[in-house]
């Protein structure tokens, strides 16, 4: 579906198992805690109800990149 207006509402779901994150805001920040490649998906919702998802695999090494932040710009 296509979003046809304000966004109101957020899913992360970041492929390892923790909890999917739904809110208001449109950043979150996310700790890995392994090396590995996961899928994060991040789900809007607009406030018609339509939905619209985004996808993105993305591959965390060392520890020295775990902590990432996503924006859903």
């Amino acid at each position: 579906m296509a979003l046809g207006g304000a966004i109101t509402a957020y899913k992360w779901n970041f492929g390892d198992g923790t909890a999917v994150i739904n809110g208001p805001l449109a950043t979150t920040a996310h700790t890995f805690t392994a090396a590995g490649a996961y899928h994060v998906n991040l789900t809007v919702t607009d406030y018609k109800s339509d939905t619209a998802v985004f996808k993105q695999r993305i591959i965390i090494g060392t520890a020295d990149f775990t902590d990432t932040v996503f924006t859903s710009d």
